[in-house]
C-alpha cells in the first residue's frame, strides 16, 4: 500500500482490536497471550486463559483433531479447519480455526498464532434453512450486515498488514476471501488470495487493467458501476455474479467497501456451494409438498374405497332380519360376501404396501408348476362377467411343457402379481382380448422367465408411463380413478418383483392397449426343498371323538370358528382369555387341540401358550391373529405354537390346518 503504519500500530489493530479471537501459543501448545475478542468469546479472565493448554477450551473430538495437526506446526505447515470451543458457561461454539507457525531469529519453531472465527451463527443459519425460509432470509441479512462491518475492519487490517507484508503474509493468507484494491478508474491495483488457483485469471493478466478488460462484459460493466456508486455514495455495494472457472460455472458474492476517496476494497467470496445447497433444499421441499398432496389424495381415495363395501355390508346386514324370502336373503348374503371380499382385498393392499415401504417383505421360495398356476388363474378369470358375456376373449400362452414348467420362487407373491395385472387388464378393457402367459429368455447367459399380460384396452398415455408404478399415483390419473380401486396394485407388483430379484415394465399407448411384463430368475428347486401342499378341500371330516379348545375373547369370532367346526361333530370348549385357557388345560387332560387368539385381555395368547407348554409339551396349539407381520408369526412359534393363520381365514384353510393335527 502507499502508506504503511508502524509495527506497533499494526500489532494494536491486528491483535488487540481484531474482532476475531487470536491466541499465541508456545512450542508446547500453551497459550502465552490472547486478545480481547478471545476473552470476550470464551468468558474467562485473561489470567485464566494464559498459561493453559490451547486444548483446554476444545471439545473432546476437537482436541483429537488439534493434536493430530499440531505436529504440522513444527514443520512450518499452516493448519486450518473447524473445531468446537467450549466457553466458561458451557456453551459450544463452532469455530473456523487457522494456525500459522512462527519462526525464531535462527529459523527454529518458537510457537504459533491461532486465529479463530466464530461461525456458530452461520452454522445455525444453515441448519435452520429447511425449517423456515423467511427466518433464513432475516438471518442472512443479519449475517450480511455483520460481514459488512467485518469487511470495514478488514480494510483497515489489509492497509496495516502491507506495512510488513513479508513478515505477516501468512496471517493475511488466512483470510478465506479474495480481496482486491480497485481505484476510481476501476483499475486493479492490488490483491490478496490464500490460493492463486481461486483467481479467475493470473495476477499478471489483471493487475493494472480495468475491470471490463478482465471480466466478461456483463460482469465487468456491472462491477464498474458498483465501484463508482460506492465511491460516489460512500456506501458499501453488494452484488452477485457468475464466472466460468476451469470450465465450471461458479457463483461469487462481491462486497465493495469504500477505502478512501480514490480507492475501494472488493471482498469476493465463492458462494457456489451455498447456492447449490439452497437449490437442493428448495427442490426437496417441492418434492415433499408434491408427495404430501399425493398421499392426501390417496387417503381420500382410501376412505371412499373402504366406505363403499362397508356401506353394503352394514346395510344388507341390517336388512337380513327384515326379509322373509329365501331368494332375497341369499341375494343379500352374496352381496355381503362379495363386498367383504372387496374390503379384505383393500386391507391386504394397504398391508402389502406398508410392508414394501418399511422394507419388511419376506420371501418364501417353494417349487411349483407355473403352467398349473396359470391354468388355475385362467379358469378363475373365465368366470368374469366380461369374459362370460363374450365382450373380452381370454387367452393363455404357455412357454414350456407341463413337465419342464417347474420354478422355484415365492408362489403367493407370484400369484398376487399375476392376479393384479390380469385384473387391471380386464378392468381397463371394454372389448377385445386379454392374453397372459410367459416365455423363456437368456440374460447374460442365465435363463429368465418373462411373464406378460397383454390387452386391447384403453392404454396408457406416454406422460403416465413413467409414473404408473409409483405409489399413491392413481389419484393423479383422471382416466382410471373413475374405475375405482386403491391405486396400489401396480406399486405392490413392482415391490414384489423387486423383492424377487426381477424387473417389471410396460409398453403402452393411449387407445392402443397395454403390454405389462415382469421377469424372474428361472432357477429350479433341488429335491430337498419344500413343495407347496395342495389346497385342502373339506370332505367327510369326522372329529366326533376330538375336543377342541377355542381361546377367543371376541364372541363373533368365536361363533364363526364354532360354525366352521359344526359339520365335524367335534366337542368345542371356549376360554374368553389366556388366563382361563391355562386353567382349563390344567383341569382337563383330554383336550386334542387349542386355537389360541393372540391379542386378549388379562393374559395374551403368547403368555398363555408359554404357560400351557409348561403343563403339556405335546398339545397342538394353533395361533390365530389379526396381525399379518412376519415378526408376529415368529413370536408365536417361539412361544410354542405349532401352526399359525391370519384372520380372516376361509373355512377350507381353517379345516386344512386343523387336519394336520387331528387326522
Amino acid at each position: 500500500m502507499s502508506k504503511l503504519l508502524s509495527e506497533k500500530q499494526l500489532q494494536n489493530i491486528l491483535f488487540k482490536d481484531s474482532p476475531d479471537s487470536i491466541f499465541i501459543i508456545d512450542i508446547e501448545g500453551i497459550i502465552v497471550n490472547c486478545n480481547k475478542a478471545s476473552i470476550k468469546e470464551l468468558g474467562y479472565l485473561k489470567r485464566e486463559i494464559t498459561g493453559s493448554p490451547v486444548t483446554r477450551f476444545l471439545s473432546e473430538e476437537s482436541i483429537k483433531t488439534f493434536q493430530s495437526k499440531f505436529s504440522g506446526f513444527k514443520k512450518f505447515e499452516k493448519q486450518e479447519g473447524e473445531v468446537q470451543v467450549i466457553t466458561k458457561k458451557g456453551r459450544i461454539l463452532d469455530i473456523w480455526r487457522k494456525g500459522v507457525p512462527v519462526k525464531g531469529e535462527n529459523g527454529e519453531f518458537i510457537g504459533a498464532v491461532i486465529f479463530d472465527r466464530n461461525i456458530t451463527k452461520i452454522k445455525d443459519a444453515e441448519k435452520a434453512l429447511l425449517n423456515n425460509k423467511n427466518n433464513l432470509e432475516k438471518e442472512v441479512e443479519k449475517q450480511t450486515n455483520k460481514l459488512i462491518e467485518l469487511n470495514k475492519e478488514l480494510l483497515s487490517l489489509i492497509e496495516d498488514l502491507q506495512h510488513e507484508r513479508e513478515k505477516n503474509l501468512s496471517i493475511l493468507k488466512a483470510l478465506p476471501d479474495i480481496i482486491f484494491i480497485i481505484d476510481e478508474k476501476c483499475v486493479f491495483k492490488d490483491y490478496n488470495v490464500a490460493d492463486a488457483a481461486q483467481l479467475f485469471v493470473k495476477p499478471e493478466v489483471f493487475l493494472g487493467k480495468r475491470l471490463d478488460e478482465v471480466l466478461p462484459d456483463d460482469v465487468g460493466f456491472d462491477a464498474m458501476n458498483r465501484v463508482r456508486d460506492a465511491l460516489k455514495t460512500n456506501k458499501i455495494q453488494i452484488f452477485e455474479y457468475t464466472l466460468e472457472v476451469k470450465g465450471k460455472k461458479q457463483w461469487f458474492e462481491a462486497r465493495i467497501v469504500p477505502k478512501n476517496k480514490n480507492e475501494v476494497l472488493v471482498v469476493t467470496r465463492n458462494i457456489t456451494e451455498s447456492k447449490n445447497a439452497k437449490r437442493e433444499i428448495v427442490s426437496a421441499l417441492e418434492k415433499a409438498e408434491k408427495s404430501d398432496k399425493l398421499k392426501s389424495a390417496f387417503l381420500a381415495n382410501m376412505s371412499h374405497e373402504i366406505r363403499t363395501p362397508m356401506n353394503s355390508i352394514i346395510g344388507f346386514s341390517d336388512l337380513l332380519s327384515t326379509v322373509t324370502s329365501d331368494e332375497k336373503r341369499n341375494e343379500f348374503v352374496e352381496l355381503i360376501k362379495k363386498n367383504g371380499s372387496n374390503l379384505l382385498m383393500i386391507i391386504n393392499d394397504i398391508l402389502d404396501i406398508s410392508k414394501i415401504e418399511a422394507g419388511l417383505v419376506k420371501i418364501t421360495k417353494t417349487q411349483f408348476n407355473i403352467n398349473e398356476e396359470l391354468k388355475y388363474l385362467y379358469d378363475s378369470f373365465s368366470g368374469h362377467p366380461k369374459i362370460l358375456s363374450g365382450l373380452i376373449k381370454l387367452k393363455l400362452r404357455l412357454g414350456l411343457s407341463d413337465k419342464n414348467a417347474m420354478i422355484n420362487t415365492d408362489r403367493t407373491k407370484f400369484n398376487q402379481i399375476m392376479t393384479n395385472l390380469i385384473n387391471n387388464a380386464i378392468k381397463f378393457t371394454n372389448e377385445g382380448f386379454v392374453e397372459f402367459g410367459y416365455s423363456i429368455h437368456l440374460k447374460k447367459g442365465s435363463p429368465i422367465v418373462k411373464f406378460f399380460v397383454r390387452d386391447s384396452g384403453i392404454g396408457i398415455s406416454r406422460n403416465d408411463i413413467d409414473i404408473i408404478f409409483d405409489r399413491f399415483r392413481q389419484a393423479d390419473i383422471n382416466d382410471t380413478s373413475a374405475l375405482g380401486g386403491t391405486g396400489l396394485g401396480l406399486a405392490i407388483c413392482k415391490g414384489f418383483v423387486d423383492a424377487l430379484k426381477g424387473t417389471i415394465g410396460v409398453d403402452s399407448e393411449k387407445g392402443k392397449g397395454s403390454f405389462f411384463y415382469f421377469t424372474l430368475p428361472y432357477s429350479k428347486s433341488s429335491d430337498n426343498e419344500s413343495i407347496e401342499e395342495e389346497t385342502f378341500l373339506p370332505k367327510d371330516v369326522n372329529w366326533s371323538n376330538k375336543t377342541i379348545l377355542i381361546v377367543e375373547d371376541n364372541v363373533s369370532n368365536y361363533k364363526l370358528l364354532e360354525a366352521y367346526l359344526s359339520f365335524t361333530e367335534a366337542f368345542v370348549l371356549r376360554a374368553a382369555n389366556g388366563k382361563m385357557a391355562v386353567k382349563i388345560c390344567k383341569k382337563i387332560d383330554n383336550i386334542d387341540l387349542v386355537l389360541m387368539d393372540i391379542k386378549m385381555p388379562e393374559m395374551d395368547g403368547i403368555e398363555a401358550t408359554k404357560q400351557i407348554r409348561k403343563i403339556n409339551k405335546s398339545l397342538p396349539i394353533i395361533a390365530q391373529t389379526a396381525y399379518a407381520s412376519d415378526s408376529n408369526r415368529d413370536e408365536c412359534f417361539e412361544a410354542g405354537c405349532n401352526d399359525y393363520f391370519i384372520k380372516p381365514v376361509s373355512r377350507n384353510r381353517f379345516i386344512a390346518v386343523l387336519s394336520k393335527f387331528l387326522d
